[in-house]
């Protein structure tokens, strides 16, 4: 029961670093996906 919480704690950082890249890429490709279609319309 103690190992539980313990190992989602030690996980949480590692999601959280390796979460932050792919949210980044994710905003530049729906922001590019705009203004592609801003610039089609």
């Amino acid at each position: 029961m103690t190992s539980g919480p313990t190992s989602d704690q030690a996980s949480s950082p590692i999601f959280f670093l390796l979460s932050l890249p792919f949210m980044s890429l994710l905003v530049s490709v729906e922001s590019f996906i705009s203004f592609d279609f801003n610039g089609q319309i």
